[in-house]
């Protein structure tokens, strides 16, 4: 199980922010505010950062991980084509 509390800080991290040793927080984060941000319970949250999480709740919250990070990159790519599409001279 220890294999899946990194993967999961490691994504938290690349995803959302680095984790701080010294607290229990990922940048100015808590726990609390990250597990609303991963749709998980307060409890959940403080079980896969103690390694007493079953595999499936490291599972469900790698999935939630994978849907944050597609949400970030389309929401990007919007954002993007909304500059492109006001960088288009206007002719009619």
């Amino acid at each position: 199980m220890h294999g899946f509390k990194g993967q999961i800080i490691n994504r938290i991290a690349r995803i959302i922010c680095e984790r701080n040793p010294n607290t229990s927080r990922f940048g100015s984060t808590s726990l609390g505010e990250l597990a609303d941000q991963l749709c998980l319970s307060k409890s959940l949250i403080t079980k896969l950062m103690s390694v007493t999480a079953t595999q499936g709740m490291y599972e469900r919250c790698l999935s939630n991980l994978r849907r944050i990070k597609q949400e970030k990159h389309l929401s990007q790519e919007n954002e993007k084509l909304k500059s492109q599409i006001r960088a288009v001279p206007d002719i009619l």
